[in-house]
């Protein structure tokens, strides 16, 4: 395997441990560490940022967003809502405020949620109706797979 083939392997940790990935209990062994991946997609505060094999090494700030994870044979998606990543040695090391996969996230929650925060001009509100939005993106685009 050449230097650029070489795999990228990404970690996600919140306050509450690790990112689970299955959705039952016996399944909790499952976690987003050490996953391989091709290419990665990070939310940060400013922007998006694309990783793949080889990067420079980084430290930066995470926004709320998407975080996308590209193998191979799959796509996987996580909504993160800011932290910090590390890169380094082939290594994404994510510490999230909070994460959320997809089976984590319930649309008629967030809609309600959503219709709730109403038409308030305040930033923080259009800032918290745009993480509902994100959160909803995020569900449309895993059913219509």
């Amino acid at each position: 395997m050449s230097p650029a083939n070489k795999p990228l392997y990404v970690t996600v940790v919140t306050p509450d441990g690790p990112v689970r990935l299955k959705g039952k209990e016996e399944d909790d062994k499952a976690i987003l560490l050490n996953q391989p991946a091709t290419r990665v997609i990070l939310p940060l505060f400013d922007g998006y940022m694309g990783v793949e094999s080889l990067h420079t090494s980084t430290i930066a700030k995470l926004g709320f967003g998407i975080l996308e994870i590209q193998n191979a044979n799959q796509k996987m998606a996580i909504y993160l809502d800011g932290g910090v990543v590390q890169i380094k040695n082939n290594h994404i090391s994510v510490l999230a405020s909070s994460a959320r996969t997809v089976r984590q996230l319930n649309k008629t929650q967030l809609e309600q949620e959503l219709e709730k925060s109403g038409s308030s001009k305040s930033l923080a509100a259009q800032i918290h109706k745009e993480k509902l939005r994100m959160q909803l993106r995020l569900l449309a685009q895993s059913t219509s797979k």
